[in-house]
C-alpha cells in the first residue's frame, strides 16, 4: 500500500489531497503501460491508459476520474464497485465514446476510441443506468429497430430477435408496448438491446438497479451465460453481491480513484484477516452514544490478541444505538466472546455477533480508511 500526495497549483481546484493506493493498482498500471507500447500485438479487449476526466466551466472544476489504467482480457467480467459519485459512470461513458477523456487513451480491441470511434462502437454493447426506451414500441419492435441499427442482416434478423427474446425471458411481454412494462422488464429489454449485434464487450451501468430479488437473480444468470458464451463484461454497480456473483476481477472506487483491484478471492485473502463485531444497545434514548463509547473502551481493554496485550480495533460504522467494529489482528476468540458476554451484562447490550470478514466488510473497511485521507 502506498501513500501518494498531490498538490494542485490551480487556484480553482481543490486544496492539496492525499490518498492511498494499493500495490495491485500500481502493478495494473505498469502492466497496462507495457501493453500500450505495442497495442497491435496485445490481445486485450479493453485498455485504458492513464485516463482521467475533468468537468469544468467558468465557475468550478470537478475532477470526476483521476489517472486510471486498466486492462481486460478476452471473456473476462470486470466489476467497478463504488458508492454514488465515485466515477464509475464517467469511466463507462468514456469507454463508449459518449464523453471524451480529458487525458489518456482508451482502446477497444486495438481501436482508439478517440480516433476510431466508429470501429470501436461495432465491438461495444451498452446498457445505461436509465432505460433509454421508446414507450410506444413493443419489445419485439424495439429489438427489430436496434437490430437494424446494429447491422444485423435482414435474412437473420427475425431469428436473432427470437433468440434474444427467449434469452432475456421476455416472451410473455414481447407484444406489449414498453410504457406498460414493469421496471424489471424494462431492464431486461435494455440488456437485450445491448447484446444485439454480438458485441465483444458489454458495458453495463447498474444492470439490475431497482430490480427485485428474484428478477435480479434471473438477470445474473443471463449475464453469466453471456460471459461464458464468449463476451467480456464491464459492470458498474453498488452491489457487492452482484460483483461477487458475476465478476472475475473487481475494483473498489472512491472519489474517482481505484483504491484496490483483484479477484474476490484475492481481496478476501489480502484483507480478510480478523473479525467483524456488531453491537446493538438495548436503549434508544439520549445518552446511548456515551454507552457505546464505554463499551468500545471496555472491549479495547479486555479483548486479548494472540500476540499483544490489547487489540487496535477500528470502528467502521456507528449509529445511534449500534456500531460495527473490525478487529484486524489475530484475536483470541475465547477472549473476544468472554469480553462480549461481560459487556452485554454490564452495559445492557441487546445483542452482539462475531463474523469473519466478507467482501462487504472489506469494502466498508477500505472506504473508511481512504475517506480519512
Amino acid at each position: 500500500m502506498y501513500l501518494s500526495v498531490c498538490c494542485s497549483k490551480d487556484k480553482n481546484k481543490a486544496a492539496p489531497y492525499m490518498f492511498c493506493q494499493d500495490q495491485e493498482v500500481n502493478d495494473e498500471g505498469a502492466r497496462v503501460e507495457t501493453l500500450a507500447q505495442s497495442p497491435e500485438s496485445n490481445n486485450e479487449v479493453l485498455l485504458m491508459v492513464n485516463v482521467e476526466k475533468t468537468y469544468s466551466n467558468c465557475y468550478y472544476t470537478n475532477r470526476a476520474v483521476y489517472p486510471t489504467s486498466l486492462g481486460m482480457s478476452p471473456n473476462e467480467s470486470f466489476g467497478l464497485l463504488g458508492k454514488s459519485n465515485s466515477g464509475k459512470t464517467s469511466i463507462l461513458k468514456m469507454i463508449i465514446g459518449d464523453t471524451q477523456p480529458t487525458a489518456g487513451d482508451i482502446y477497444v480491441l486495438k481501436h482508439n476510441v478517440k480516433t476510431e470511434l466508429t470501429k470501436a462502437s461495432t465491438k461495444l454493447g451498452y446498457c445505461p443506468e436509465n432505460n433509454a426506451l421508446h414507450d410506444m414500441l413493443t419489445g419485439r419492435e424495439t429489438l427489430y429497430l436496434y437490430g437494424r441499427i446494429r447491422g444485423v442482416p435482414d435474412r437473420s434478423l427475425e431469428d436473432v430477435v427470437e433468440v434474444v427474446i427467449d434469452f432475456i425471458t421476455l416472451r410473455p411481454y414481447e407484444n406489449k408496448v414498453v410504457r406498460r412494462y414493469s421496471h424489471n422488464n424494462k431492464r431486461k429489454l435494455s440488456l437485450g438491446i445491448a447484446i444485439m449485434g454480438k458485441p465483444v464487450l458489454l458495458v453495463l451501468d447498474m444492470p439490475t438497479v431497482g430490480m427485485g430479488r428474484m428478477s435480479r437473480r434471473i438477470m445474473w444468470n443471463v449475464l453469466h451465460l453471456i460471459q461464458i458464451s464468449g463476451h467480456s463484461l464491464i459492470i458498474a454497480t453498488r452491489s457487492i453481491e452482484e460483483c461477487e456473483a458475476l465478476c472475475m476481477r473487481m475494483a473498489f472506487m472512491l472519489n474517482g480513484r481505484l483504491i484496490t483491484i483483484g479477484s474476490p478471492q484475492d481481496l478476501k485473502l489480502r484483507y480478510g484477516q480478523g473479525y467483524w463485531v456488531v453491537l446493538q444497545l438495548n436503549v434508544t434514548k439520549s445518552g446511548s452514544s456515551k454507552i457505546l463509547d464505554d463499551v468500545i473502551v471496555f472491549l479495547h481493554r479486555t479483548v486479548q490478541s494472540t500476540h499483544v496485550t490489547s487489540v487496535a480495533e477500528r470502528v467502521i460504522i456507528r449509529e445511534a444505538d449500534s456500531c460495527e467494529i473490525h478487529y484486524p489482528q489475530p484475536v483470541s476468540l475465547v477472549s473476544l466472546f468472554r469480553s462480549l458476554i461481560l459487556a452485554k451484562e454490564r452495559f445492557n447490550l441487546r445483542a452482539f455477533s462475531v463474523q469473519q470478514l466478507t467482501l462487504r466488510h472489506i469494502f466498508l473497511m477500505l472506504i473508511n480508511d481512504r475517506a480519512s485521507f
